[in-house]
């Protein structure tokens, strides 16, 4: 039995890293398009794909967690988006790629992510920004080193259809075992099997009559939808201040590990100042970074376009860790992984309206224009962010 939280929370924090390779879906995308031909809509569909079951996954957890437990509902997860994985390498057609890759291997991931977040919390109930910042810390540095750095190394060496076959094989070894250590603290489990005092929290129907959830919902939509006008065209941008490609790629690099640190830093700021106004804090600041971007100065537009990046990168990755964080707080641990999975399809509607609003404004006008509009969006954030309050519900 674990009894140490941070030991808990570093066996999180490893499982986080795996699951992130999910979202370097990019770095198979040219490789599998040369294979077979595809189109990029084609293509782009197994993103899609991946997203809503990512997030059905979450909305299943809850129900998921309450037969089985946490540790089997994360090595569940863990199991399908192996296999997910592993599926992917026999892909001889869009349907059978689709199904792994955005099915099977999506819905399994999401069902391990929110358990995961649930369990790290109940461990650190007084320091739930900090915990959760570094879970999804994890997340942002597996996206990075293991997808976007070691994925294209694999891919090179063994093939598209080996690189799956490995991250595969690599989920049943590293995630499996691990998730058998993954449970909810032992006062607590104690405390629920007695009776004595119940884990509080409320349901989703509950939840969604109170206004606090619907401004999180709205803040997370515009503050997203905002970011990902931008984040998502951060290369073709830089080409088009005439930088090279090389240049465009390390800006890549540079938001990803922004976004990473953003989750650490806002995750620290949310115990430290409060979650109201960290809330506040991280819309401004994405505001500030567009704001540099849209106005870099001829002069010094490669330091302009760095420190743009940097900021709006860290602003975007903050708001991330706050949402599990005020989840948790204003309407409890107990049916947290439902809670949060519908609270963050907001989060999935701005994967898919951010980057497609954010390519048709700068198509139609300039990327200028477009990073203004974001700004705008991102805007609306504030004013939502201020109207949040806790709701005070009775933690029985």
């Amino acid at each position: 039995m674990i009894k140490n939280r941070y030991l808990m929370l570093f066996f999180g924090f490893v499982i986080a890293c795996f699951l992130g390779v999910l979202y370097a879906w990019s770095v198979f995308v040219l490789p599998l398009e040369q294979s077979f031909g595809w189109r990029r809509p084609e293509t782009q569909m197994t993103f899609s794909l991946l997203m809503a079951f990512f997030c059905l996954g979450m909305l299943s957890s809850g129900q998921v967690i309450k037969k089985v437990g946490p540790s089997l509902t994360v090595l569940s997860g863990g199991f399908l988006g192996g296999i997910g994985f592993f599926a992917a390498s026999y892909t001889n057609s869009l349907v059978w790629l689709y199904v792994s890759y955005g099915v099977i291997a999506g819905f399994g991931i999401g069902l391990a992510n929110v358990v995961l977040t649930s369990v790290i919390l109940r461990w650190f109930a007084d320091k739930r920004g900090f915990a959760s910042g570094i879970l999804t810390a994890g997340l942002a540095l597996g996206t990075f080193f293991l997808g976007a750095k070691t994925a294209p190394y694999l891919i090179d060496r063994f093939g598209w259809e080996g690189t799956f076959r490995y991250l595969g094989i690599a989920y049943w070894v590293v995630i499996c075992p691990l998730a058998l250590l993954i449970r909810f603290p032992k006062a607590e489990t104690s405390v629920q099997s007695t009776g004595e005092k119940a884990v509080w929290g409320v349901g989703l129907k509950q939840m969604l009559k109170i206004p606090s959830a619907w401004y999180l919902t709205g803040w997370l939509l515009f503050i997203h939808t905002g970011g990902l006008m931008i984040i998502a065209h951060v290369a073709p941008y830089a080409s088009s201040l005439g930088f090279t490609p090389e240049t465009s790629a390390f800006m890549l690099g540079v938001l990803a590990l922004a976004n990473a640190a953003g989750r650490f830093l806002f995750g620290f700021l949310s115990d430290k100042l409060g979650r109201k106004p960290t809330l506040v804090l991280s819309s401004l600041t994405l505001i500030c970074g567009l704001l540099i971007l849209a106005f870099s100065p001829a002069n010094i537009k490669y330091i302009a376009l760095l420190v743009g990046v940097i900021i709006t990168g860290l602003s975007y990755g903050g708001s991330i860790p706050q949402l599990a964080t005020l989840v948790s707080a204003f309407f409890g641990p107990r049916n947290f992984t439902t809670n949060y999975g519908f609270i963050a399809l907001a989060s999935m509607v701005a994967a898919l309206l951010g980057p497609y609003i954010g390519s048709q404004v700068a198509y139609n006008f300039n990327y200028q224009t477009a990073i203004l509009c974001a700004a705008a969006v991102a805007g609306l954030s504030v004013v939502i962010a201020l109207l949040i309050r806790n709701p005070q519900l009775p933690q029985s």
